[in-house]
């Protein structure tokens, strides 16, 4: 699936949510303001926000290696995108199963937030590189993708039918 010429107004709207991945992390730590046990919510979303924004970071560096022509780079940016990915995905789970109830809770609404932004972002993505969805996600978060971005189900039927070489 060769990619489409994209103009500079839809570079830029792809840009910004990446860039929506740095408000979360943000958003992340400002709740805990609100928490019921200030120190605990913070030392128990202190990785996931962390990570979340160093994800931001390294998807942000990638998209502008990738927009601006450098083809040689983009088997590096697959790699370094779909690392990156799995490193959000993997803290999301650790908060999951390592975060007390009443951080989860307080924090359920941004952590779907969180889930949704980055299926826009691997969305967006794949149009420029290919990455192993795979290797990024478990199976039941892939088969969520597809049901909430079509592109990535219409990407991923296109790619079974491929013949293998």
């Amino acid at each position: 699936m060769a990619p489409m010429m994209k103009t500079s107004a839809e570079l830029e709207l792809h840009y910004h949510d990446i860039m929506e991945l740095f408000a979360i992390a943000d958003q992340l730590v400002e709740y805990t303001e609100t928490s019921e046990n200030p120190d605990q919510y913070v030392r128990e979303i202190e990785a996931l926000a962390s990570t979340v924004a160093e994800t931001a970071d390294v998807l942000s560096e990638e998209f502008f290696v990738i927009t601006n022509g450098k083809v040689d780079s983009k088997k590096l940016s697959s790699k370094k995108i779909e690392s990156s990915l799995r490193r959000a995905y993997m803290a999301m789970a650790d908060f999951v199963q390592s975060a007390s109830i009443s951080t989860r809770k307080h924090a359920e609404k941004l952590l779907t937030k969180l889930k949704r932004q980055l299926e826009v972002v691997i969305a967006n993505v794949v149009e420029f590189v290919v990455i192993s969805l795979d290797r990024v996600m478990q199976k039941t978060e892939i088969e969520e993708l597809k049901r909430r971005q079509e592109r990535i189900a219409v990407m991923l039927h296109q790619l079974s039918q491929k013949p293998l070489a």
